[in-house]
């Protein structure tokens, strides 16, 4: 009976050790945990910041993208709140968007996209427009130079610094743009004005303000008509002699013309 006791308590005599033993384990993990948590907060917090590397601007400068993001020289590294540095730097209207990071040991990266201007807004008070419609004050800057100018865009909506343009016939203004510079370099710059004030788009060619009528739709044709009709006959027979052009007519280029004869061409 007295072994049979022994056997039976045997194993329950071991099972404390190996309980100690798990709880020793546990407790050299926790605190090998914590040191390497402390020292990593240490490094942390030693990591200062040398230097702002800001890349994809091209219109602004990177001293304006730096009083934009404040973030001061000397500043630990992991201070530097990344959404509070976004946030100010698209306070700027020609940041699109922009990425904060840090970059170790003692880096804060700045990543923008710049909205471009596309056209000048006329009007009592001159701006720049991107392609998406945002109104961008003016700027100086070598990327920006030689545009047309789209009139009547107050007719239908208050134009300020921060606004979106969203009417109908300045989205035809703008592909009218991008479709001529695709088309031909020279008929892009053939174009000065755009007017987006009446029912339909009216283009003024830079060469004696002709006045050339769109419609909105199939915009890309209507240059091809126009780019056609401008070699083969404003070049031949000079720009002085063309009254205005219309391409609202399918397949046709109605022109006006300044002499008696003709008065009228269709092609």
């Amino acid at each position: 009976m007295r072994d049979r006791d022994q056997q039976t308590q045997a194993p329950g005599g071991r099972r404390p050790q190996k309980q100690k033993g798990m709880v020793v384990l546990l407790l050299f993990i926790i605190v090998a945990f914590l040191a390497i948590t402390s020292l990593a907060n240490r490094w942390r917090g030693e990591l200062l910041v040398e230097r702002l590397d800001i890349r994809g601007n091209r219109i602004l400068t990177e001293k304006e993208l730096g009083t934009l993001a404040r973030v001061p020289l000397g500043t630990p590294l992991y201070d530097v709140e990344l959404l509070e540095v976004r946030g100010r730097v698209r306070l700027n209207p020609y940041v699109a968007d922009a990425v904060i990071a840090h970059d170790l040991p003692a880096t804060i990266k700045i990543t923008i996209r710049e909205r471009k201007p596309v056209a000048i807004l006329g009007g009592q008070e001159s701006f720049f427009v991107s392609a998406e419609g945002y109104v961008l004050p003016p700027v100086n800057s070598k990327e920006v130079f030689d545009l047309p100018i789209i009139t009547g865009a107050g007719q239908s909506q208050p134009v300020k610094v921060g606004t979106r343009i969203t009417s109908e016939n300045f989205k035809a203004a703008v592909q009218i743009l991008s479709e001529a510079a695709a088309l031909d370099r020279d008929l892009y710059h053939l174009i000065s004005e755009i007017n987006i004030g009446s029912l339909e788009p009216t283009l003024y060619v830079a060469e004696q303000g002709i006045p050339v009528f769109f419609r909105r739709d199939s915009i890309r044709t209507q240059l091809v008509y126009f780019l056609s009709f401008w070699n083969q006959y404003v070049r031949q027979q000079g720009s002085e002699r063309v009254r205005s052009v219309d391409l609202r007519f399918d397949g046709l280029v109605v022109a006006k013309w300044n002499k008696p004869s003709p008065q009228e061409e269709s092609l």
